[in-house]
């Protein structure tokens, strides 16, 4: 069995260990375990004494002192901080055989109305881009039916069918299809040009 040992060639017990804060409540646990640590009766102030049955300096304590008070500090920050909400994930479509340049693919897509009213139901799609910065224009991007009303919970199939441009160079494309009507609605869609 080996074990971790410190530059001062101790063992490495938790309280050495690197203070990494994921989220302000991993902050708040680490804190709160280092000031548990900090103020049980086997520690005194300023005074050499033990923390886990372990023997530890002043100087042990005090650097558990200053590593509390920056956690803390890190704390106060993070909590400033403004965080990004978190983006679901869009949903991502292909067609499962590559495309050969002049050629065309089609795929289904279904759509859902989770509202309690009918919706009318518009569909688009950006340029679908591909690595080399080439793209393939949202012209040669059709549905059928472009539009349709969708009953209320109700589902509706629609087709996607992409012409790929007669002088695309192989790789795959990315873009964007949006169901204006039902917000939120997006979906990627990637062709392989072959």
């Amino acid at each position: 069995m080996s074990m971790i040992q410190t530059a001062h060639g101790k063992p490495m017990t938790h309280l050495d260990r690197p203070i990494v804060a994921r989220s302000p409540s991993d902050l708040v646990e680490r804190a709160a375990a280092i000031l548990a640590q900090q103020t049980s009766p086997s520690v005194s102030p300023g005074l050499a004494g033990t923390v886990d049955g372990q023997p530890h300096s002043s100087e042990a304590i005090e650097d558990l002192r200053r590593r509390a008070m920056a956690l803390v500090s890190d704390l106060g920050r993070l909590m400033d901080t403004p965080q990004a909400p978190l983006a679901p994930a869009l949903p991502w479509r292909r067609p499962r055989v590559p495309v050969p340049a002049g050629g065309s693919t089609s795929l289904a897509l279904k759509l859902e109305n989770l509202e309690d009213s009918p919706v009318r139901v518009s569909l688009s799609s950006s340029d679908l881009l591909g690595d080399r910065g080439r793209s393939i224009p949202a012209r040669a991007i059709s549905f059928d039916p472009i539009s349709l009303n969708i009953g209320a919970r109700q589902q509706a199939a629609v087709s996607v069918r992409v012409a790929v441009p007669t002088h695309s160079p192989p790789g795959e494309y990315s873009g964007l299809v949006q169901a204006a009507g039902l917000p939120g609605v997006k979906v990627v869609l990637t062709v392989e040009v072959s």
